[in-house]
């Protein structure tokens, strides 16, 4: 009897631990292009009339609630000189390659113009009034997006410019810790061709700023999908795959980051060509860290053996 109630007990805790640790998963939010303008709605991506192509910064909206299960987009722009060389549209075009199925996907460009240096972030938190409950991304979940600069005639304004004829382009991805108005770098991915055409890719992370020579133009000119997978609360999985099938080696960094992330900044700055994005999502449902998962296991372990126990004595 003893045996079959240490086994049964064995079996109860390795149980348990299987549950909790094989959660299956789950897109928990989730945004594309084609929500804003398939139908058309009123107020188009970014939330103006002219869909970003105003100067005037305060014609920006966030009004956008299309989205599952993130907050409405924040488009700030600085340094716009007139033309504009900086801002935010929709495009249309079916030669991109992480375009919806209406051929729509998300543009940002901040072009170079000779005095100060534009810059534009569209960004937004991991929450809307419709998924108080998500928040800040944790272990166990994935947040993905897809990437793709501009190799060609696209949309109209601004004018192309040839990607990479001025040192210090600059643009992707930072994963943000945002408190009121405080924001706050947790993680950061950004793309640097220079004068010569040479890609440097940046990885920025608790530990530092890492450069690589892996990718090129051509790679993100084909479309990357962008995977960080956050394993722990501190540690993360990055994975860069080809949109495009075999347009290059699919890359993968590991490192570690400080901070809770509740938030995502699509930036360009200084650039000369448009930085395209779209299939923004988080996916994964989230996983105890193992010291708590240990520690609620062994308590129901406990519970039952105070039970076993009272059931003895009577």
């Amino acid at each position: 009897m003893k045996l079959a109630s240490t086994i049964s007990l064995a079996a109860a805790a390795a149980a348990c631990m299987a549950a909790a640790t094989n959660a299956s998963a789950a897109m928990i939010a989730s945004d594309s292009a084609v929500e804003y303008n398939n139908p058309s709605p009123s107020n188009p991506w970014p939330g103006t009339a002219n869909a970003g192509h105003t100067p005037a910064l305060s014609t920006y909206s966030p009004t956008e609630t299309y989205a599952s299960g993130f907050g409405a987009w924040n488009i700030v722009v600085q340094n716009n000189q007139n033309s504009p060389y900086a801002g935010a549209y929709l495009g249309n075009n079916a030669g991109v390659a992480i375009r919806s199925s209406n051929n729509s996907f998300f543009v940002v460009y901040a072009h170079s113009p000779t005095t100060l240096t534009p810059r534009v972030d569209a960004n937004r938190l991991f929450e809307n009034s419709s998924d108080t409950g998500l928040g800040t991304l944790r272990a166990g979940q994935t947040f993905g997006v897809g990437y793709e600069e501009q190799s060609g005639s696209v949309g109209t304004p601004p004018t192309p410019i040839t990607m990479g004829t001025t040192p210090g382009v600059n643009s992707g991805l930072i994963l943000e810790t945002v408190v009121g108005a405080t924001t706050t770098p947790v993680f950061s991915l950004s793309f640097h061709p220079d004068s010569n055409d040479v890609m440097t890719t940046f990885i920025t992370n608790s530990t530092g700023t890492t450069s690589y020579q892996v990718l090129t133009e051509a790679n993100l000119q084909s479309g990357v999908n962008i995977s960080f997978a956050l394993n722990t609360s501190s540690s993360y999985t990055l994975t860069l795959a080809p949109v495009v099938v075999n347009a290059f080696t699919t890359l993968t960094y590991s490192g570690t980051v400080s901070g809770a992330i509740n938030g995502a900044d699509i930036f360009a700055t200084n650039t000369n060509a448009n930085t395209f994005f779209n299939n923004m999502a988080i996916s994964g449902s989230p996983v105890p860290e193992p010291a708590s998962l240990a520690m609620t296991c062994l308590g129901g372990v406990a519970l039952l053996l105070v039970g076993r126990k009272r059931r003895f004595r009577a």
